[in-house]
């Protein structure tokens, strides 16, 4: 009989302990009867912050700040902002840094409007859990990221 850590456990199995078969030559690994703790990821008890946009215009530089969470429900705010701005900004600087979490639907939002305006648009890296969907969909490469914005040249 096999007795033991079972390796897959992180715990003893009780020597005495066996589970028998009803087919006479089957002899079966013993098993812990103790439950193992289930963690569960949770996120924090705190709300998510609420997604605010900032902007600061000047006569050829436009600076767009979004906060909190740019996901699908937040893509349409994100828009309307870009949009509203002035046809005459040459440089739009998006500043992401204030994101906690970015999904597809900002990153086509940012690209859409990247497209249509067809000014430069410099952006200012979010935190790398935000940042992370630039990376994994391969469309960061197309964009233009800078450290510090200074002035947007």
């Amino acid at each position: 009989m096999w007795q033991g850590a079972v390796p897959w456990m992180d715990r003893a199995v009780p020597p005495d302990f066996r589970i028998t078969s009803t087919h006479p030559e089957v002899d079966m690994p013993p098993v812990s009867t103790q439950r193992r703790p289930v963690f569960v990821a949770a996120r924090s008890r705190r709300p998510p912050p609420a997604f605010a946009i900032h902007t600061n215009t000047t006569d050829a530089v436009a600076r767009v700040a979004p906060a909190g969470e740019l996901d699908v429900f937040t893509a349409a705010q994100l828009r309307d902002t870009l949009a509203r701005l002035p046809q005459s900004t040459a440089v739009v600087i998006l500043d992401l840094r204030g994101l906690t979490f970015c999904d597809t639907a900002g990153v086509h939002a940012i690209d859409d409007d990247a497209r249509l305006r067809g000014t430069r648009l410099v952006m200012v890296p979010a935190p790398y859990p935000a940042h992370a969907v630039f990376e994994l969909t391969g469309v960061g490469d197309h964009f233009e990221f800078v450290i510090d914005p200074g002035d947007g040249a």
